[in-house]
Order: structure tokens, then C-alpha cells, then sequence
């Protein structure tokens, strides 16, 4: 039997106006989904398909750890992405947590931004 949760998790967007929204579909430990990316004070929008895996840690505090990559989308040559996405949750399937993650907006402008996360799974 398969383990599937789905959640969706919004990251940041306090006090630089930066916010990434991501729904996330969980398989076992695969990991698929989309984000949306909203830079507020730049005038800055853009979605991003993730795909990646998830893990627990099992010493000490329970935390969920995971490791996603963005691509484009749609996929156009130079179009901003978000290529690392490391996010880790209080608990399993907590609802929250941390996260850091990297934009690129036509490479070589690479930012590095991190966050609060706060997740609404379903199961």
C-alpha cells in the first residue's frame, strides 16, 4: 500500500515580500508538484513544476527533510526557475517548519532566499 499525502505550503513573504507557494503531491518518498513564486516589492511572478524526494529523520526530534528541484515552466531558455528547495518540517507531515531555496532570474542573477513554512496537508 502507498503512502500518499498532499499539501499545499506557503514560504516567507513577512517582511521582504517574497513568497513561494508550493502544492506538493507525496508518494512513498517521491515527491511532484508546482510553485508559484511572488516577489512583491520587484513586480515579480513566476511558476515553477518541483519534483524531488522526502525523508525522516529518525535520531533525537522527528523532523521531515525535502530536497526538491524547480524547472521552468513553462520550460523557455532564460526563464527565471527555482533550482534547489530544502524544506524541513517540524514533525512528520508537521504543519510547520523551515525552508531555504535559490532563484536564478536569467542566469547569472542568483538570489538565495529562506523562509518560515507553514503546510496544510490532506491525506
Amino acid at each position: 500500500m502507498q503512502d500518499i499525502h498532499i499539501g499545499a505550503l506557503n514560504i516567507g513573504g513577512k517582511n521582504d515580500g517574497v513568497t513561494l507557494i508550493v502544492r506538493l503531491q507525496v508518494v512513498d518518498s517521491d515527491v511532484v508538484g508546482f510553485g508559484h513564486y511572488t516577489d512583491s516589492i520587484h513586480n515579480s511572478s513566476f511558476g515553477v513544476a518541483i519534483a524531488g524526494k522526502v525523508h525522516a529523520t529518525g535520531v533525537g526530534k522527528a523532523e521531515q527533510l525535502f530536497a526538491l528541484a524547480g524547472n521552468a515552466f513553462p520550460p523557455l531558455p532564460g526563464a527565471s526557475n527555482i533550482p534547489t528547495l530544502n524544506i524541513t518540517l517540524d514533525g512528520i507531515w508537521g504543519t510547520t517548519g523551515s525552508a531555504q531555496y535559490t532563484v536564478w532570474h536569467d542566469t547569472p542573477n542568483i538570489e538565495s532566499h529562506s523562509g518560515q513554512v507553514h503546510a496544510n496537508w490532506q491525506e
